[in-house]
């Protein structure tokens, strides 16, 4: 039921345009305390944190394999101010809170503030998948959703251990040597395990088609002999070996990537679930109040904005990223977990109002997942960072014809991108004013270095059909395959037994464009190759068509934004609003 519902509830949310984590909360609420159909204590027992952990550890793996070094260079400072600046005056604003506003112990509120210094990958990977933004937020807030995770976890530790110990000075020495041991252990543990398997596969031992197996075997075994040896040290081990991977430049990580993303997306959900589920309604309905709200909203409306602010102080950062990366901070599974640990062990130490730290985390987790879930999409689309419908092509080769057809497409307001691994056609791209990159698609450079979240289709025309069947088929990994196109091979008679291999996407175009980019260069001199048109109630789409000009469309830019691809000589369909680029040949196309 947990799987079922879970995969249902992130399938429903990405049809309605939620994030999945709401309506994830929401389901979890309704199987749980709603209706008592999931109990997760009596269904897992002890077990449940043990799995929790190993799930946690899971998805810090994950995430460290999506963090390159190189993502962080424009904005590593601001990383690492939130990840320390950031971390303190949460705590310290979230404790005063805890004091002043919801009456707590000052040991208590020292352990609350400690706790909601953790946002963590669990929430926000999945917010920022979705959201799909422009600019530097979306690699700032996974940097600091990964980081902040085992920092905010040995955080709450430290000020439990300090709590007690029986002097200052001891309280002092118990928290240096406990930092020491948890990041030392942990960081070894993680450095050794990524060698190790990087040596492994480089060496044969690992068969391509089990690295990913192993990758995952290996992220939970490293995890759990780091937490054996030293509490609080298995996240950070996993954390590490995924970063260890992710920059490992002799190590194809990519199949990795495709099996952990599923798998991951599914333990989310299903953790989730599980959280909400384990709400207890007497609980959070004895601590919950106007003071309580009030909390929440100063969390939120307060004490992250400060935090972003000092964080972000004299930094290079535009404004409108300073203000998404004060709607990107949920709290999710490992605050929960966190509290539900030191509450039980803050009322064995003698703090019997220990027991209020799990409604409050409840009624905080909630709280801002449901705000930061809703808030998130509508802010980043109001200040123009959100990718809603992503319409971008990419051209495989830089002739001066794609060259040409991608400046009518950016001048519409459609992104596009050119890739070449020559650095002539690219240099003559970038002055033409079209992005251009100077790489190989399918090298995992490319998919290192460059945000597919804008582009939706790709269209590969170079003179190499095998290149760019090649392109398709690896593209189509990402895009999907009915957005992957490929200019007609040159040789398609039924006694060519390669033409089949040649041909990796959807044909583009009619078996005109061929002549067409071969011929570009030297007409270009002499005439306007390419006609845009948009039509209107006074030249519609017959009007188009009965041109005497021989024109063959190859894409139509919707009123809407949306961006449709001509294929396989497919009839031309447009309507009033539309505008139509067609490819002016040298002779009439074929009938369509």
């Amino acid at each position: 039921m947990i799987v079922a519902v879970g995969a249902a509830s992130v399938i429903v949310a990405d049809r309605v345009g939620l994030p999945s984590i709401v309506l994830l909360l929401g389901a979890g609420l309704v199987l749980g305390p709603a209706t008592g159909l999931l109990d997760p204590d009596a269904l897992f027992g002890p077990m449940l944190l043990p799995i929790v952990s190993v799930s946690i550890a899971v998805v810090m793996f994950e995430g460290g394999l999506g963090l390159r070094l190189r993502e962080v260079r424009a904005a590593g400072d601001v990383v690492i101010r939130l990840t320390t600046i950031g971390v303190l005056i949460t705590f310290a604003l979230v404790g005063l809170l805890g004091y002043y506003l919801l009456d707590l112990s000052g040991p208590l509120a020292a352990v609350l503030g400690a706790i909601f210094t953790v946002t963590g990958p669990t929430v926000i990977l999945p917010l920022v998948r979705f959201l799909r933004l422009r600019g530097q937020s979306p690699v700032i807030a996974k940097w600091e959703g990964i980081i902040v995770d085992p920092v905010g976890v040995l955080f709450a530790a430290l000020v439990f251990s300090a709590l007690a110990a029986p002097t200052t000075a001891s309280a002092i020495t118990s928290i240096v040597a406990f930092s020491a041991r948890v990041f030392l252990l942990g960081v070894l543990m993680g450095m050794a395990c990524g060698s190790a398997y990087r040596r492994a596969a480089r060496g044969g031992l690992l068969p391509y088609h089990l690295q990913p197996l192993a990758a995952l075997g290996a992220a939970v075994g490293i995890s759990g002999l780091s937490e054996a040896l030293q509490p609080e040290s298995g996240i950070v081990a996993a954390t590490v070996f995924g970063i260890r991977l992710a920059n490992s430049r002799d190590v194809s990580i990519r199949h990795v990537l495709e099996f952990k993303e599923y798998f991951v997306q599914l333990i989310l959900a299903c953790l989730f679930i599980v959280l909400a589920a384990r709400l207890d309604w007497a609980e959070l309905r004895a601590e919950l109040d106007l003071k309580l709200l009030m909390f929440v909203a100063l969390l939120i409306g307060v004490v992250r904005p400060l935090a972003v602010a000092a964080a972000t102080v004299g930094s290079a950062l535009e404004t409108r990223d300073r203000l998404m990366l004060c709607l990107l901070a949920p709290r999710g599974i490992v605050a929960a977990s966190i509290a539900s640990v030191f509450s039980l062990q803050l009322v064995a130490a003698g703090y019997p109002d220990g027991q209020r730290i799990v409604p409050i985390a409840f009624t905080v987790i909630i709280g801002t997942v449901v705000f930061y879930g809703l808030a998130a999409p509508l802010g980043a689309r109001l200040m123009g960072l959100r990718i809603a419908n992503p319409q971008g092509v990419i051209f495989f080769n830089a002739r001066p014809g794609l060259v040409a057809l991608a400046k009518e497409l950016a001048d519409l307001g459609v992104d596009v991108l050119v890739v070449d691994a020559n650095p002539g056609p690219i240099a003559r791209a970038r002055l033409a004013g079209v992005p251009a990159h100077r790489g190989n698609v399918v090298s995992r450079e490319f998919f290192e270095r460059i945000d597919l979240a804008p582009f939706r289709r790709l269209v590969a025309a170079s003179p190499n059909d095998e290149a760019n069947a090649l392109a398709c088929l690896t593209l189509q990994e990402r895009l999907g395959p009915e957005n992957v196109y490929q200019a007609p091979p040159e040789k398609q008679d039924s006694t060519d037994q390669s033409a089949g291999a040649r041909q990796g996407g959807r044909r583009f175009g009619s078996t005109t464009i061929r002549r067409w980019l071969d011929e570009y260069p030297e007409r270009a001199r002499r005439e306007k190759c390419i006609r845009v048109t948009k039509l209107t109630e006074q030249f519609k789409l017959d009007d188009l068509r009965t041109s005497p000009e021989p024109l063959t469309p190859v894409f139509v830019v919707r009123a809407n934004g949306d961006v449709h691809t001509q294929h396989d000589d497919a009839t031309l369909q447009a309507a009033t609003g539309d505008t139509v680029i067609c490819l002016k040949t040298a002779e009439p196309p074929p009938a369509t």
